[in-house]
């Protein structure tokens, strides 16, 4: 029952991952926008934080990276709990954590007022090494 779990919360948030790429422009815009007025609001007791604009990019970037993140602990979780090692299933996890990232830009290209950019699939990718060494690392004796 556990590997049935894993696998179908790490596929739903995949496919929530090619969801947000899916939205228009205007209405992901919009949602980071939110969180940019947000940020400056809560941080105003700070002197010294960029404008909301800024704000908003940075988070968007932040964004790329923590769900990247995430989607490969899932992934690394996943095949643990699928009886895989981790050195076997260790090309597996960066593999399909780089095509995620490879799609979810191209499928950017597609939807009106996005665009697909090889950056974001380089920060994506970083979050999911990342999270791989994160694993890695705290599992370094089992």
């Amino acid at each position: 029952m556990r590997k049935f779990i894993w696998t179908a919360v790490y596929i739903v948030f995949t496919v929530l991952i090619f969801y947000n790429s899916s939205l228009p422009g205007a209405q992901s815009h919009q949602t980071s926008w939110l969180l940019a007025e947000l940020a400056e609001r809560f941080g105003s007791v700070f002197t010294g934080l960029p404008p909301v604009g800024v704000l908003e990019q940075v988070l968007r970037k932040l964004a790329h990276f923590f769900e990247y993140f995430v989607q490969a602990l899932l992934c690394c979780r996943m095949f643990a709990v699928n009886g895989w090692s981790r050195g076997a299933s260790r090309g597996y996890i960066l593999f399909l954590s780089l095509l995620t990232a490879v799609l979810d830009e191209y499928l950017q290209l597609t939807v009106p007022a996005r665009n697909g950019a090889i950056g974001d699939i380089l920060l994506d990718f970083t979050g999911s090494l990342t999270a791989w060494t994160t694993w890695e690392v705290l599992h370094w004796n089992r």
